[in-house]
């Protein structure tokens, strides 16, 4: 006979090894948005310059950015205790489209301001909001 979906099963609270994960993981996500917070703004030819034509500025933070544009919807849904599925996502990713139309219609090229800031936005937001969530969970010994 199949599990019934609907009956609830209480998970066990973590004991030490977890909420040392919980905290380490916090600890490593917070320290990465610190490091964000220093290095973006402090370059002047870097992350948040306009960049000629179709160009992007180089490294690996696209990875990070496709990382963080796909837990958006997890951490806004179970953060805020709202269900609104992937919109989030669809919203961002419509606000990006705005944002690099703006680029080219201002400023002449794919990537200036407008469109860093928000991929800054979001990189910055979703490491400050999964750090203080695993924080929270490693002092509280949330469950799950």
């Amino acid at each position: 006979m199949p599990a019934d979906p609907n009956a609830s099963v209480a998970l066990p609270r973590p004991r030490l090894i977890g909420r040392l994960v919980r905290l380490v993981l916090g600890a490593i996500l917070l320290y990465f948005f610190v490091k964000l917070l220093i290095a973006i703004p402090t370059q002047a030819h870097g992350f948040l310059a306009t960049q000629a034509g179709w160009r992007i500025p180089g490294g690996d933070w696209w990875l990070v950015a496709i990382g963080c544009l796909f837990a958006l919807p997890l951490l806004i849904n179970s953060g805020f205790g709202r269900r609104w599925g992937n919109w989030p996502r669809i919203a961002l990713l419509a606000l990006a489209g705005v944002a690099a139309l703006a680029d080219w219609l201002v400023y002449g090229a794919f990537w200036a301001w407008p469109l860093a800031a928000l991929v800054f936005l979001l990189i910055a937001y979703v490491l400050f909001h999964a750090g203080i969530s695993y924080l929270v969970a490693a002092f509280a010994a949330t469950p799950g």
